[in-house]
């Protein structure tokens, strides 16, 4: 991760964070879309380290509404999975919820604009649609992070 911090730093990024060792930065880059972060920062990672990955840049505000969105009854819940899918710009619908088909009373999917908040219960996490999306084309298309990373990202940027 220190790596990754000093790849970032290296693009002219300030402030710059990592949390936890899957590729969470947090970074300062007033007025830039997030459209072109990304794309700088996938020609820096695959430059660095020869490895070409999809990058997901959210705002503190996107975190934000992320975090509002989180039905109350997940929190905490044991009985739970949750996760955020966080999702690439070009399968960034609300419709994205019916193409993947959650099995009602499995599992429960909310959009949040640029993201996907999901939730099984643990006992059936194997029968859940989530199985059947990570073999799909869709899913590289994706990241996931499990709620408590999400809500903690959220904090961080929030700084």
């Amino acid at each position: 991760m220190a790596a990754l911090r000093e790849c970032v730093e290296g693009v002219g990024h300030a402030d710059v964070s990592t949390y936890i060792a899957s590729g969470n930065v947090i970074f300062d880059a007033p007025r830039r879309s997030a459209a072109s972060l990304e794309a700088e920062l996938e020609r820096a990672i695959d430059q660095r380290f020869e490895l070409p990955v999809k990058v997901f840049v959210r705002t503190g505000a996107q975190l934000d509404a992320v975090a509002k969105a989180v039905p109350k009854k997940w929190v905490g819940n044991a009985k739970l999975r949750c996760n955020g899918i966080f999702l690439a710009r070009e399968i960034d619908r609300a419709s994205i919820v019916d193409e993947l088909a959650p099995k009602h009373g499995l599992e429960e999917v909310v959009y949040v604009k640029g993201t996907l908040l999901w939730a099984a219960n643990v006992a059936s996490l194997q029968r859940s649609s989530m199985v059947k999306l990570s073999r799909s084309p869709l899913y590289k298309q994706m990241t996931v992070r499990n709620l408590n990373t999400t809500l903690k990202l959220r904090e961080l940027v929030s700084r």
